[in-house]
């Protein structure tokens, strides 16, 4: 995620769109569209990935042969 300022772009607002009460009501729904997302791409993602990786880990410790003691 990111953003960008582009100069001359506009938007009317939800609130004024669609009124208040219900624009309030969007601009709630899509904050928590972005939360979850958000959620989903960097929290989730992160924990499968550092889950995965010591899966990985602990199977190629498992598979190296042990040697006996001299």
């Amino acid at each position: 995620m990111g953003f960008a300022l582009m100069p001359g772009l506009r938007h009317i607002k939800k609130e004024k769109k669609r009124g208040f009460w219900p624009g309030v009501i969007a601009r709630v729904s899509m904050y928590s569209q972005l939360a979850a997302i958000a959620f989903k791409l960097y929290i989730l993602r992160s924990t499968l990935s550092l889950f995965l990786r010591r899966s990985a880990h602990q199977e190629l410790e498992w598979r190296q042969p042990v040697c006996p003691p001299s």
